[in-house]
């Protein structure tokens, strides 16, 4: 999971401006679809307030990313992507069968170093 800040827009009534003021860090599960009327689905930020546990949903504008990424991965080679896909469970034949694309995706995690 990632860390970000969870904020919002307040007014300034001595600037007359809008101002991004934070409020928690949090971490970051998924973006997702929240059906508000007939026909009308909003993009949404699920997250995790990191005090307490709790669970919310947030705009996506009103969240920033407070951690690094993991720069030191990079791209795998053809021969990586090969050699992956051959150990597969039946290789590229068997690819999507009985969860290949889950193991695949595990295989690509590991190839870089990250992953559980």
């Amino acid at each position: 999971m990632r860390k970000v800040m969870v904020s919002e827009e307040k007014w300034n009534n001595k600037t007359n401006r809008l101002e991004r003021i934070d409020l928690y860090e949090a971490w970051f599960h998924q973006f997702g679809n929240d059906e508000c009327g007939e026909n009308v689905v909003t993009t949404i930020a699920i997250v995790e307030r990191i005090n307490n546990g709790q669970v919310e949903v947030v705009f996506p504008g009103n969240i920033r990313f407070v951690d690094e990424i993991n720069r030191k991965c990079r791209a795998l080679t053809e021969k990586q992507i090969n050699d992956i896909v051959g150990a597969m469970p039946g290789g590229l034949s068997g690819f999507f069968t009985e969860w290949g694309c889950n193991q695949f995706a595990r295989a690509i995690e590991s190839a870089h170093g990250i992953g559980e």
